[in-house]
């Protein structure tokens, strides 16, 4: 359930008017229900959203009209996502992004977008944040285009991105996808993925996983094969090369507990944002699964920029990921070959260790 959404059933609770008669030109002013409805509101939406936290003015005089509350609302909370149905787990909903080779873009065959996104060699030995080489593929994507875009100059190493890329957009809905932008998920995470011989902050926990190098490390890839043996299907993250260098400065120099404290001020303001958070998920025949429609941009074109390309409805949408991997080079037995008999340990921390990971 989007923010938009639990703040209209909030609002009809709150007010006493009827869901179904609720739109975005909804007169919610003090003038209309005779009594400011904030109080109200902004219990059901703690109880809802479950942010206690949650201390809002939302100008009462200015702000009269549903539409522009969920405005509001959406710029000072952070991003929701619906539980999922494993622990620590969100289901995500809506489009996703990531600047990809044109030579691997589809054409009106939709064969070509299953093959586009197939787990053979090249993916599973490709060193990667939460997808180590040889431990477990990764499809990465941004919750926007400028999140995406950050990724793609960093690994380009380039200001703009390269013309030879073309921007992919996928409509997905994907149940049980690890949640490490939530405080107490990523310091859980973090600390049952490693075996620590010296005290470690928080700060310390959060640098390892938002490092701005190519890769991540020991940690990331151990996190990522629990995950992807587990059954989720794939982890929401910080994107290291998203957060401002101020407020990595600010992470990875924390003294002990000092970034997670004050109702976890830091998070929210992560949080708030959704340039900041990536997704990587690790099975490309589960993605093409649960992608409801794609699209291709063109080649970038002097004087004409880029074509958006057309949204296409996938016909592989709900079917079973031994359906799709039928029809791969790299069918189930490859990705049981990949997986069957290989055992990761934990990454140590102690100190000599400490500085390094």
């Amino acid at each position: 359930m989007a923010i938009s959404d639990v703040l209209r059933l909030a609002v009809s609770e709150a007010t006493g008017i009827e869901l179904s008669q609720l739109s975005a030109d909804t007169d919610i002013s003090v003038s209309a229900i005779g009594k400011a409805p904030s109080d109200q509101i902004l219990d059901t939406l703690r109880t809802k959203l479950h942010l206690g936290w949650l201390e809002l003015d939302f100008g009462w005089c200015e702000h009269k009209h549903l539409g522009e509350l969920i405005d509001v609302v959406n710029k000072l909370v952070p991003v929701y996502f619906e539980d999922g149905d494993r622990p620590r787990s969100v289901k995500v909903e809506g489009k996703i992004f990531r600047w990809h080779g044109s030579q691997y873009a589809p054409n009106d065959d939709p064969q070509t977008f299953r093959a586009a996104f197939e787990d053979g060699p090249w993916k599973w030995d490709t060193q990667s944040r939460f997808a180590g080489a040889g431990i477990n593929p990764g499809h990465y994507f941004g919750l926007t285009v400028e999140g995406a875009m950050a990724e793609a100059t960093y690994y380009a190493n380039a200001k703009r991105i390269p013309r030879d890329l073309i921007l992919v957009t996928l409509h997905v809905r994907l149940e049980n996808v690890l949640d490490l932008t939530q405080k107490q998920t990523i310091v859980d995470v973090v600390e049952e993925s490693m075996d620590v011989d010296v005290e470690v902050t928080h700060g310390k926990v959060a640098s390892i996983l938002f490092e701005a190098g190519k890769g991540g490390n020991g940690v990331t890839d151990y996190v990522g094969y629990r995950a992807h043996r587990e059954g989720y299907d794939g982890i929401l993250f910080f994107g290291a090369r998203a957060i401002p260098e101020l407020s990595r400065w600010t992470i990875e120099n924390a003294r002990p507990d000092e970034w997670f404290n004050n109702d976890f001020d830091n998070i929210r303001a992560l949080r708030r944002n959704r340039n900041f958070i990536n997704l990587v998920i690790f099975s490309g025949a589960r993605l093409v699964s649960a992608s409801r429609t794609y699209q291709w941009s063109g080649l970038l074109r002097r004087f004409w920029g880029r074509t958006p390309g057309v949204v296409r409805v996938n016909p592989y949408f709900g079917w079973t990921e031994p359906r799709l991997l039928d029809l791969s080079n790299y069918g189930s037995d490859y990705q049981d070959s990949r997986s069957r008999g290989f055992f990761l340990s934990k990454p140590r921390l102690g100190p000599e260790t400490a500085s390094e990971i």
